[in-house]
């Protein structure tokens, strides 16, 4: 095989490496827009139980009474909240961990700690992805509902858990058999939020 042939080969190999990085790439960053726009509508979620308590206690405070809406979706938009910034959080490095402790182990046990962790996690976020995905269903299958002031389709309290479980779940393989570490190696000065 002649020089000008192995090259050519070459950069055939090369062209189709570099595709391949560049769908990555893409994949890549419409999923870490997919979390951004997720924590987004959480903190929308937010906003939205501000303002519906300043609309209930003034309304309260001039004498028209209660908004008897108020209380259950605030509740459901807390939990919206929740599941939906969680996975973005997770992303981010933002969730909750005491590396000031892990920091004292020797270099070879913090690795092992943080993949037990980064393992414990992984299961967890699977076994929940399982439970809501199967009471969401059911409740949804059964047309339950969530009776207190008004009535809500119980389904719509289960709805983004699934979705929190899967991304998370995600995210912590991402620890375990990606690049990035699940500790930071910094302490309590972590690279997340």
């Amino acid at each position: 095989m002649s020089s000008r042939s192995q090259r050519g080969a070459s950069n055939i190999t090369t062209r189709s490496a570099l595709k391949e990085i560049m769908t990555l790439n893409k994949f890549n960053l419409v999923y870490v827009r997919l979390l951004e726009t997720l924590a987004a509508i959480g903190a929308i979620c937010i906003v939205f139980v501000l303002v519906v308590v300043v609309y209930d206690v003034t309304s309260r405070t001039l004498g028209f009474g209660s908004v008897i809406w108020s209380g259950p979706l605030t509740e459901y938009a807390l939990l919206y909240t929740v599941a939906l910034a969680s996975p973005w959080l997770v992303h981010k490095k933002g969730h909750i961990m005491i590396e000031s402790v892990v920091d004292l182990f020797p270099l070879t046990a913090r690795h092992l700690v943080g993949q037990a962790a980064c393992s414990f996690c992984l299961a967890l976020c699977l076994l929940l992805l399982y439970y809501f995905t199967i009471s969401g269903w059911e409740s949804y299958r059964w047309n339950e509902a969530d009776i207190r002031a008004i009535t809500l389709p119980r389904w719509a309290m289960y709805f983004p858990f699934p979705i929190m479980f899967f991304l998370s779940a995600i995210e912590f393989s991402r620890f375990l058999f990606g690049s990035t570490q699940f500790l930071s190696g910094h302490g309590s000065k972590t690279d997340g939020i």
